[in-house]
């Protein structure tokens, strides 16, 4: 199981906890997804009822996120207010302000401020602001995963899950219908021509006790004339 440290002290130490809390919500989902994908395959088999606890205790354990990735967005906005709050800085002006007043015409100058503002948009686009507003997005993102309908959509999964289940009992009666077909024909005295059985798909031929000639369709019924 992943266990996983969420600090908000420090603009790095909290891009760095939403980085680590995303694995950690994932795999919940996921097995989330397979305890559902375990309860329908059971259903259908007629035993439901280990697997619907394990699917409860995968929504629990997704719910559960709610409020730690809640307090980690609250932190972030509050760490964006800080940083709004301060006053910005144009160290693009202020680099073509210091060559204009000290000496324009110098190319080494004019060239260290085009270092300089090329820096200070590096710097920019890596901020600590930048890092944080970035954070507060993956956490809300892994928060609205955390408290999606889960229960909901597992109520109509059961839903889906029970009409899977009749097919499959009444295709497997189907089945044994045909079965049992076959072998009261073998009882009463029959047989059949060539390998496979009485089907018709597989071109054998069938008589009854009377010399009757016939084959069995895919529907379990006896075609006569063959």
């Amino acid at each position: 199981m992943l266990f996983v440290y969420l600090n908000s002290a420090t603009p790095q130490s909290y891009s760095q906890s939403a980085y680590d809390a995303k694995p950690l919500v994932n795999s919940r989902v996921s097995l989330l997804k397979l305890a559902m994908s375990r309860y329908v395959s059971e259903v259908v088999n007629g035993n439901p009822n280990t697997s619907e606890n394990d699917v409860r205790a995968a929504i629990a354990s997704l719910r559960s996120l709610e409020a730690p990735l809640m307090r980690m967005i609250d932190d972030g906005n509050h760490m964006l207010d800080f940083y709004s709050s301060q006053a910005s800085v144009d160290y693009e002006g202020m680099a073509h302000e210091v060559v204009r007043k000290t000496n324009d015409r110098d190319p080494y100058l004019r060239a260290g401020a085009e270092l300089a503002i090329v820096e200070s948009k590096r710097y920019e686009s890596n901020s600590p602001r930048v890092r944080v507003k970035e954070a507060v997005e993956k956490f809300e993102a892994l928060h609205a995963l955390a408290i999606a309908n889960y229960s909901e959509r597992f109520d109509e999964l059961k839903k889906e899950a029970s009409v899977q289940a009749r097919v499959a009992v009444k295709a497997a009666e189907h089945r044994r219908a045909q079965q049992r077909a076959y072998e009261r024909e073998q009882r009463q005295g029959g047989g059949f021509e060539g390998g496979g059985g009485c089907s018709c798909a597989g071109a054998n031929v069938c008589y009854g006790p009377r010399g009757g000639r016939y084959c069995i369709t895919s529907g379990g019924n006896k075609r006569y004339g063959i």
